[in-house]
């Protein structure tokens, strides 16, 4: 029968794979996963309380006996105990003195006080007088760089004026320069310049240095002879109404010009003076008309020394009046924007500042008021004062043992690990559950931390000794106790499941559904333990949130891929043919 249907199959290939096809068509198409749309698990964001602890477990005992110390250093002010009386729990046993703690106090609450009225100088609604006080503050800056501008203008009507009183007296020194140099008033034969230079002694080293000097005068005149040419014809090509730049360039080169020409007005007098010194030392007579042109060059010096003055001052003045108008439209820039920002008032990130400052004030308010406290050593517990290890007056370190009680209320001693006890403190609160009696929880107090650890393997743990609030029967020494130590809490907050939260670097986020919209928000967080975690901003009481995705698609294996495991070989090599 099989081979009956193997040679039907095999004469009739194209038919059967076609049969074979659709029916690898249908069991796909019965087998498609469907889509199905997603649901989730959400949770209203509302306010509560948030607890940190620090958990750890250990066993109950009684007839205790416990060093009291102190957690603040400083001199004993005042002992209330002495050896073997009763004390109650919280009891005032020693005074330490608390100066210190009390102006951290002071401090703390200015600092407090300061942050408020910022806060709710922030928040309250623009007053008229602060945005009139604003406005006049830029309308009186408007008002400044428009007599800057002013300045500015009449700095180059000046500054043209100094550089036309230059050229009253620049023409006249030029001139008296070169008849100075080039003309034979002192001997006909030659002119001046080379007169000079032939009075130096051909046999010693003056000639050289005449002829140095010599050639240095003539470099220098010309350099400034061609300056206060270019300048001159510059000086006469304008007037007081050429456009501002003009006139600054003409201003630069007459001083650059007036600078050129003292340095040749000084060459010259070296020259001169050199020359008269090697006549007299010879004993030579120094002609009438060589004394006058000494004299006559301290004049010309004296004048364009004063045209220096006058036109670097008229200079000054333009760049400082240039720098006031840049300055006071600064000025304008910034008012104009702190009168914007006055009108839009504080955004939400200037409140959020100043909100934090009040929160990081009040805690160190709390924590100066914590330290002041911890002036005041309490009995941990009621029991009998055993020992009495300080006197008044004395000082004593923190963790200094003061003296020690017994008791036979029910304690427990728990173990923890190095990295925990840095969190645990004296005084803190402790919520205890017992593995033997299961609907019993109880409220504890730290009431003495291990100074030093104890090695084991290589591990350091810590003792922590926990006295009870409450009494129960039901509670006997040598009992498995669980202790979860409240380090930090949070009241009255925001509270989101720490499941919901989704962190990426050091940004949270959380997915708020929202009309069946899911929207992605940032938050931030504050306190956190392994369930939940505090919402400090980003969310809203009543916001809802997914804490997970739930979907019942499943891929499940196709029943074509079954049947080709299960298909007969000779029928997949005939497919294959």
């Amino acid at each position: 029968m099989i081979k009956k249907i193997k040679d039907f199959l095999f004469k009739h290939k194209i038919v059967s794979i076609a049969v074979f096809l659709l029916i690898i068509f249908l069991l796909v198409i019965i087998n498609w996963p469907k889509e199905e749309k997603a649901s989730y698990l959400t949770e209203k964001i509302k306010k509560g309380d948030i607890d940190v602890v620090v958990s750890g477990s250990g066993q109950v005992s009684s007839l205790k006996s416990q060093d009291i110390s102190s957690s603040v250093s400083g001199n004993v002010i005042n002992v209330y105990i002495e050896s073997g009386d009763k004390v109650n729990k919280n009891e005032v046993l020693f005074k330490i003195d608390s100066t210190s703690q009390i102006k951290d106090i002071k401090t703390a609450e200015l600092n407090l006080e300061k942050a408020k009225l910022e806060l709710e100088e922030i928040k309250d609604p623009l007053d008229q007088l602060t945005l009139l006080q604003s406005e006049n503050s830029l309308i009186e800056a408007l008002e400044s760089k428009e007599k800057a501008e002013e300045s500015l203008t009449k700095s180059y009507t000046d500054g043209f004026n100094a550089v036309s009183n230059a050229f009253l007296s620049l023409p006249t020194v030029m001139r008296e320069l070169e008849n100075l140099l080039f003309d034979n008033t002192i001997e006909e034969t030659q002119d001046n310049i080379n007169w000079y230079v032939n009075q130096t002694d051909y046999k010693t080293s003056d000639r050289e240095k005449g002829l140095s000097y010599r050639e240095k005068v003539y470099t220098s005149y010309n350099k400034a002879r061609l300056a206060y040419t270019n300048n001159f014809d510059l000086y006469k090509s304008l007037s007081r109404s050429s456009d501002e730049k003009s006139i600054e360039d003409l201003i630069d080169q007459t001083y650059n010009t007036t600078v050129l020409i003292s340095d040749a007005i000084r060459d010259i007098d070296n020259y001169v003076s050199f020359v008269e010194d090697s006549m007299e030392l010879r004993g030579f007579t120094i002609p009438s008309v060589a004394l006058a042109h000494k004299t006559s060059l301290n004049s010309y010096m004296s004048t364009v020394n004063n045209q220096i003055s006058s036109i670097f001052s008229a200079k000054n003045t333009i760049e400082n009046n240039k720098d006031s108008i840049v300055s006071v439209e600064r000025s304008i820039v910034l008012k104009e924007l702190s009168l914007a920002d006055l009108k839009e008032g504080a955004t939400d990130l200037e409140i959020r500042t100043k909100e934090i400052a009040v929160e990081t004030a009040d805690q160190e308010l709390s924590e100066a008021y914590e330290a002041y406290n911890d002036c005041s050593i309490k009995s941990p517990f009621s029991g009998t004062i055993s020992s009495v290890d300080v006197i008044k007056g004395e000082k004593v370190s923190t963790n200094e043992t003061m003296a020690s009680i017994i008791t036979d209320e029910m304690i427990a001693t728990i173990t923890l690990n190095e990295v925990d006890v840095t969190n645990v403190k004296v005084g803190q609160e402790v919520n205890l559950t017992f593995d033997a009696i299961d609907d019993l929880s109880i409220k504890g107090n730290v009431s003495e931390v291990d100074a030093s650890g104890t090695v084991s393997q290589g591990v350091v743990s810590y003792n922590i000794t926990i006295s009870f609030e409450s009494e129960d029967e039901r509670i006997k020494p040598g009992m498995s106790v669980s202790a979860d130590i409240i380090i930090n809490s949070a009241k009255d907050v925001l509270i989101v499941s720490s499941s919901a939260i989704k962190t990426m670097g050091k940004r949270n986020s959380v997915q708020v559904l929202n009309n069946e919209l899911v929207e992605i928000r940032e938050i931030e967080i504050g306190l956190t333990n392994d369930t939940s975690a505090e919402i400090k901003s980003g969310l809203n009481e009543g916001d809802l949130i997914i804490t997970s995705t739930n979907s019942s698609t499943q891929i499940k294996q196709s029943s074509n891929q079954k049947q080709e495991n299960n298909m007969d070989p000779g029928m997949m090599r005939m497919m294959n043919m």
